[in-house]
């Protein structure tokens, strides 16, 4: 028993040595995906396939570092070597799916989905993937997530649709720094939100509807006035 304790403290500090190259190679293997670096990624996942799934201190798995920063064939490999692709850093519960849609990557978002990414998961705040598509002014990712099935109606924890978000066009820049300046793609978004069935009344916790948030921007009234007609169904098919 004696010697056990004797050799303890070489013990501990073998686990810590080990521990620590742990995190500093998972740091080294952040770094190769944010810069790009396809082939040092694949080389690195054949040799330890661990890393695929290695998280930094915040929860960002390589895959959420790679959907974040565009890299889609790191995405590839890093799926391929067994990346979750569903998984949830510790900032507010974002998977992959959701930094897709954050950042406007719809072919990352298609090749997610094709991979069994679920678009019904909420972060911390209820958002699904469709309503930070819609914030975005993103017909692209909008109409991905229809095609697979998301609900158009689904609520976040301030009882906000996607057509709530749609209704800002953009005026929420400081949460959603990639929304577009187009106000017609908004308009694009929450016509695709209808036509997919949206409901246009629904009341946010704060008993606004889409209409009364586009009304209240204070800006010019041109986007109220086509985004009302739009939820009254009178410019919808055209």
């Amino acid at each position: 028993m004696t010697r056990f304790f004797k050799t303890l403290p070489a013990l501990l500090l073998s686990i810590f040595l080990v521990a620590n190259s742990a995190e500093l190679s998972a740091a080294a293997f952040h770094d190769l995906i944010r810069a790009g670096k396809l082939d040092q990624v694949r080389n690195e996942v054949a040799r330890d396939s661990i890393l695929a799934n290695m998280a930094d201190e915040i929860g960002h798995s390589p895959l959420h570092i790679a959907v974040i920063y565009g890299q889609m064939r790191i995405v590839n490999v890093l799926i391929n070597a067994g990346a979750e692709v569903n998984a949830v850093d510790r900032l507010k519960r974002l998977t992959p799916l959701h930094y897709a849609a954050f950042h406007n990557h719809p072919k990352i978002m298609l090749f997610l989905l094709s991979r069994r990414a679920d678009h019904s998961m909420a972060d911390s705040d209820g958002n699904l993937p469709l309503h930070f598509a819609a914030a975005n002014g993103c017909l692209s990712n909008v109409e991905i997530l229809l095609q697979h099935r998301a609900n158009p109606d689904c609520l976040n924890k301030n009882w906000q649709t996607p057509l709530h978000l749609a209704a800002y066009a953009g005026q929420k820049r400081d949460i959603f720094p990639a929304a577009s300046q187009k106000e017609s793609d908004y308009l694009a978004v929450t016509r695709l939100l209808l036509l997919s069935g949206a409901t246009p009344g629904i009341k946010d916790i704060w008993q606004n509807r889409p209409e009364t948030i586009a009304w209240q921007r204070g800006q010019n009234k041109d986007f109220a006035k086509s985004f009302t007609r739009l939820l009254s169904g009178r410019d919808l098919h055209r």
